[in-house]
């Protein structure tokens, strides 16, 4: 970031206490006091020029004249910009226009470390969602959700990194509702599974179609790498379905074993009834598998 702060030569001590504040956040600091703006006017250097590469534009408040002009000419400018515009003051009369004053955020000496915290945080993470869209431009990705969409279905691992690094979330839907977790659980991409967890996608997001979490999707499946992957990131084995069923209904309903212990081993509820008003437990006695009563049993 770069801050162009214009001050009244009494300031001067002031000013360099701002300056060594703002620079521990490895920012870029121009200082322009009176005479340096009269310099700038002799030479007829533009506002342009003085605002290149300006991210933030901080006035310290004196109630001379000459700031007063140049408050006003540069602070018009960076509103123009839609550069962000900081008062500093000591004072809390500010002899200033309320008009004027909504358009700043105040600051004072002990709230500038913290101002500047976030916002050296928020510049670099859109920088890097900056960057990553440019990426995604060179690779012939439009930056829309149906891109991304379709890259975590082809399993693009990659390309689905730049798309979150661009901003687009990990527990983003397609247009019928359905979670990307879900979508990359349903392809069969555990690769994508994990990239989407390690990003922070919801865990426990269900499907408008069928009310299923990723979970429900792995267990229907029968993708037992997938649903250990899942349990251990914190997937809820017991949400139900809009017709009753959970994750562990449907492993039973499918046999298969592996699933079964896995969720029954994650604290799936056997006693939870679907629309049918059947349990896990009472489709495992009604199909007699024995090695799946057997791990009931146990």
């Amino acid at each position: 970031m770069k801050v162009a702060i214009f001050y009244d030569s009494l300031k001067v001590k002031e000013v360099q206490a701002v300056k060594k504040i703002i620079e521990s956040h490895d920012c870029i600091v121009d200082l322009y006091d009176n005479d340096a703006i009269s310099e700038l006017q002799e030479k007829m250097v533009s506002p342009h020029d003085v605002m290149k590469d300006v991210t933030h534009v901080l006035f310290v408040y004196a109630q001379s004249s000459l700031t007063q002009l140049t408050f006003i000419f540069f602070a018009g400018y960076a509103l123009g910009s839609h550069l962000p515009m900081l008062l500093l003051s000591d004072v809390a009369d500010i002899a200033l226009p309320a008009v004027w004053l909504n358009l700043f955020t105040m600051l004072n000496l002990d709230s500038l470390d913290a101002y500047f915290s976030q916002e050296i945080k928020l510049f670099n993470e859109n920088k890097v969602r900056e960057i990553a869209k440019n990426k995604l431009l060179e690779k012939g990705y439009s930056v829309f959700n149906a891109n991304y969409v379709q890259a975590v279905k082809n399993n693009e691992v990659e390309i689905v990194k730049l798309f979150i690094e661009a901003g687009f979330s990990p527990s983003a839907m397609d247009a019928t509702g359905t979670p990307v977790l879900s979508l990359a659980v349903r392809e069969r991409h555990g690769d994508m599974v994990k990239l989407l967890l390690e990003s922070g996608a919801d865990v426990n997001a269900t499907s408008q179609d069928r009310n299923y979490t990723a979970l429900m999707d792995a267990a229907q499946i029968g993708e037992v790498k997938i649903a250990q992957l899942l349990l251990e990131n914190a997937a809820d084995p017991n949400t139900q379905s809009k017709d009753g069923q959970t994750a562990l209904i449907l492993a039973v309903g499918r046999q298969d074993v592996d699933v079964i212990a896995s969720l029954l081993q994650k604290g799936a509820d056997f006693n939870l009834k679907d629309s049918m008003g059947m349990s896990a437990l009472d489709y495992v006695n009604l199909f007699r598998n024995e090695k799946i009563l057997a791990l009931f049993n146990d």
